[in-house]
């Protein structure tokens, strides 16, 4: 069995990827999650263009029950 590792296309396909979302939803509230997310703007300003502002929001900060 491979791991995810093996599945990630590259960085430049990831900086492509945010640069798509950056285009559209870089403003005030992708810094504002990106605080809650421990500075990760890359990842904020995605979950901010997938989902909106008040679930990108809940879905960060919901409890994920142990398996």
């Amino acid at each position: 069995m491979h791991g995810l590792e093996e599945e990630y296309p590259g960085d430049r396909h990831w900086l492509e990827f945010v640069a798509l979302y950056k285009a559209d939803y870089l403003d005030e509230n992708a810094y504002r999650l990106a605080t809650i997310m421990n500075g990760r703007l890359d990842e904020a300003v995605i979950v901010y263009g997938k989902r909106g502002l008040v679930e990108a929001k809940w879905w960060i900060d919901r409890e994920v029950p142990a398996l």
